[in-house]
């Protein structure tokens, strides 16, 4: 019963970490895209904006990814291991 409660825990906070993450991830690329639109308004900015967009759909892909096999791997693991004997 504790593995299973430790191993919950820990995806928890995998999780949590991992919104963590991102949510700063996207203040920074905000706060970037606002600088460059002040500092060049013109094509070059709607250029790198779409460079900006590609790459996060690319990351956002590899993240959830890697989360899924990590809550898979998880799962495999509190229900397939040892049951305690009473």
């Amino acid at each position: 019963m504790i593995t299973v409660i430790t191993l919950s825990k820990n995806l928890l906070d995998y999780e949590t970490l991992y919104w963590e993450q991102f949510v700063e991830r996207e203040k920074a690329i905000a706060r970037l895209t606002a600088i460059m639109e002040v500092a060049a308004p013109s094509t070059e900015v709607i250029r790198m904006k779409r460079q900006i967009n590609k790459r996060r759909r690319a990351q956002g892909t590899r993240l959830k990814a890697n989360l899924k096999s990590q809550i898979s791997n998880l799962k495999f693991r509190i229900f397939h291991s040892p049951r305690l004997a009473p």
